[in-house]
């Protein structure tokens, strides 16, 4: 799948994942673990046809049949990023951020609703494919707002665009992956200069005025202690 095609679905998500138990409805549930689970959405709420996932290199697969008669969105919990993907009607494919443990899947129909009940399954991740980093402790600090220090950098891979970013820094700067898969669309990287943590950056694919599809790298979160205009 090219870079144009994986960013546009990256658009489309907006996922809302909680996870509990939810009776009622949808198929028989396994309980061995595979790589992809089927996920029903319906006016009842949601289903899974087995409760153990295996990861993949790029992520947790599921593929959502939604029968709500309009858009429905699923919610995930916890995920790195995009809790809530809205979900077209019939059958689509969604690829979660979320780490190895317990994860949480809600189905809210379109319109006022009252919250429907969860589902848990268990992300399985053999393979060792998730990092997880401990990103306080990484950067000597609580990272938090979103602040655009510089404009973003775009590069062919996530890598190369917050290689570049760094490359607009002033001082000594040194640039580590952070959470999640290491074949997802969407990148983490900790950004220290001169030796402290300043934040960390998001890279994904978005569509540059004039070099078409790359990828583009801009602050996600800042130490705002450090926040600096180098």
């Amino acid at each position: 799948m090219t870079p144009a095609r994986r960013a546009l679905r990256w658009s489309e998500v907006v996922v809302v994942v909680l996870l509990v138990g939810c009776d009622g409805g949808g198929p028989p549930r396994g309980t061995e673990s595979v790589n992809g689970v089927d996920v029903h959405c319906t006016t009842d709420g949601v289903a899974l046809d087995r409760d153990r996932v295996t990861a993949s290199g790029d992520g947790v697969h599921l593929r959502v049949a939604n029968t709500v008669g309009g858009e429905a969105l699923l919610v995930a919990d916890p995920v790195t990023e995009n809790p809530t993907v809205r979900i077209p009607p019939g059958t689509s494919t969604v690829v979660l951020l979320a780490p190895p443990g317990k994860v949480r899947l809600r189905c809210e129909p379109p319109g006022p609703q009252p919250e429907h009940p969860s589902v848990t399954m268990t992300v399985e991740d053999p393979y060792g494919f998730y990092r997880s980093i401990d990103v306080p402790a990484a950067l000597g600090c609580e990272p938090d707002a979103t602040v655009a220090l510089h404009d973003a950098a775009w590069g062919v891979t996530a890598r190369a665009a917050a290689d570049a970013y760094a490359a607009a820094l002033d001082g000594q700067v040194r640039v580590t992956e952070g959470n999640g898969y290491p074949d997802h669309e969407r990148q983490q990287f900790l950004v220290h200069v001169d030796g402290s943590g300043r934040g960390t950056l998001d890279a994904h694919p978005d569509l540059h005025p004039e070099l078409g599809w790359r990828f583009r790298a801009s602050y996600d979160t800042v130490c705002s202690a450090r926040v600096f205009a180098g």
